[in-house]
């Protein structure tokens, strides 16, 4: 029996405990199931970081959440893997400090651009708060949850330290999409859209015919990331075994993908494609065929799915809305949410930025603005022209930096998990043109974690860092 087998056992086994006490308890009380997740994680980071790593991988789609403060704008939420992340950070630093041969931290390709972002952070959002405009709790949560993302990043790249645990991390994964899979399967008859467990409940135009649903469009995100990461493999992978269950794993999450009904991951979801069949260096006219064969097949043999998605994507122009209409190339947008967007843009620009030059400059802070969907114009608005710059310049950097280990790369694993990151990306900064992806915490610690293992992935598989830099 594999060495692995009997730890990834036990992890299920906590994570399955974790889920249905989680479940039992989250109308309840948030508070012993963070003390007991955060004391596991605490000693399994202790005793050897990269247990506490994949208990976090589990715990990025499985873990509940419960709302701290009802502010009005955008309410305080707490998640279980938010509490999990920073016990994880702590036990971490305190175990390097016990140990005398520690070596310094991992230099990796994105610690300048996500330094300069927390800078823009905090120096916007403390300008506001100095001034009085902004709620100093509701600022701090969300900030933390924003460098939160930053410091996954900068774990899995310090923790990481031997190619051979990668599998063991993207076992952890698939399981993790298993149960998502399932659990989405499940509403398939009891729910208009498909959502992830334990995800936010909303109501109103955002919820098909005013019932209630979770946020679809983070389960949208997240499935963009592992179809990137499935396809990769499909066209990197060294046997049949590997290309072909990455192919019906990936055919598998299709339905549940559709029934999200999310129009911007549909959005999403094209470019995805595209990307990773210029960018690959393999099987690309297999891909092509395999890409067309789909489109023709998937309007027959899966009629009501295509008329869910087609349904969903016109009532954009065919819905009777009440915030009046927008002209779009010839097309007259009516659907209320997309019109509440659009309406939310304008007030952005309008209302918010371009009131002083401070504004334009540094933005509202983060919170500022409440509410809005979009991603550019929530940077745009909370952390003016300097967070925009930086934002899309730590992206550009992370598609180049993939770009160059991809190119280098010789073996499976890093060839399929670069190419995954830039199509990934691709597809996400498409999606944030409608929403706030950037943000969504069941998207972003994926990312951010397929992110750290891909660049660390030069010093694991001594890919030359003069090529790569």
């Amino acid at each position: 029996m594999p060495r692995e087998l009997p730890e990834i056992i036990t992890f299920v086994v906590l994570i399955a405990i974790a889920f249905f006490l989680g479940k039992m308890i989250t109308d309840a009380t948030f508070v012993p199931l963070a003390i007991g997740a955060g004391l596991l994680v605490a000693l399994l980071t202790f005793q050897n970081p990269s247990n506490g790593l994949i208990l976090i991988v589990f715990s990025m789609l499985l873990s509940p959440e419960i709302k701290i403060a009802d502010i009005p704008g955008r309410p305080v939420v707490m998640r279980l893997d938010d509490v999990l992340i920073v016990v994880m950070f702590l036990a971490w630093l305190a175990r390097r400090a016990s140990m005398k041969d520690t070596k310094g931290f991992e230099k990796t390709p994105l610690d300048v651009p996500l330094i300069a972002l927390i800078s823009v952070y905090l120096i916007s959002t403390c300008l506001s708060i100095v001034i009085g405009k902004l709620n100093p709790m509701r600022s701090f949560f969300y900030l933390l949850r924003y460098v939160e993302y930053f410091i996954l990043y900068w774990l899995t790249a310090n923790i990481v330290a031997d190619k051979k645990e990668i599998p063991r991390y993207l076992t952890a994964g698939f399981l993790t999409l298993a149960a998502v899979t399932i659990f989405a399967y499940s509403l398939f008859n009891s729910a208009p859209r498909v959502y992830a467990p334990f995800d936010t409940e909303a109501t109103g135009v955002r919820a098909i015919a005013s019932v209630k649903a979770g946020e679809p469009a983070s389960l949208g995100g997240y499935y963009l990331i592992i179809f990137a990461v499935l396809f990769s493999f499909f066209m990197y992978g060294k046997t049949q075994l590997v290309r072909m269950g990455s192919l019906a794993t990936a055919l598998l999450m299709l339905p549940p993908f559709v029934k999200t009904l999310s129009r911007a991951s549909y959005l999403a979801f094209i470019p995805l494609l595209l990307s990773l069949l210029i960018l690959t260096k393999k099987r690309r006219n297999t891909f092509a065929a395999l890409l067309l064969a789909g489109a023709l097949i998937f309007p027959f043999f899966f009629r009501g799915l295509y008329q869910n998605m087609m349904e969903r994507v016109m009532q954009t122009f065919t819905v009777s809305g009440y915030l009046g209409t927008y002209n779009v190339g010839g097309k007259r947008i009516t659907d209320p949410s997309a019109m509440e967007r659009i309406i939310s843009w304008q007030k952005v620009v309008q209302e918010k930025i371009l009131k002083n030059p401070l504004t334009v400059l540094f933005g509202t802070g983060i919170t500022g603005l409440g509410f809005v969907e979009g991603q550019f114009f929530l940077v745009l608005g909370e952390l003016g022209i300097a967070g925009v710059a930086t934002f899309y310049l730590m992206f550009f950097l992370i598609i180049k930096h993939s770009y160059r280990i991809h190119l280098q790369s010789v073996e499976t694993i890093p060839q399929s998990l670069s190419l995954a990151l830039m199509g990934s990306s691709v597809a996400l900064l498409f999606q944030s043109l409608t929403t706030n992806t950037f943000i969504i915490v069941r998207i972003m610690e994926p990312f951010w974690f397929l992110a750290g293992l891909v660049m660390t992935l030069p010093k694991l598989y001594e890919i030359q860092a003069s090529r790569i830099s």
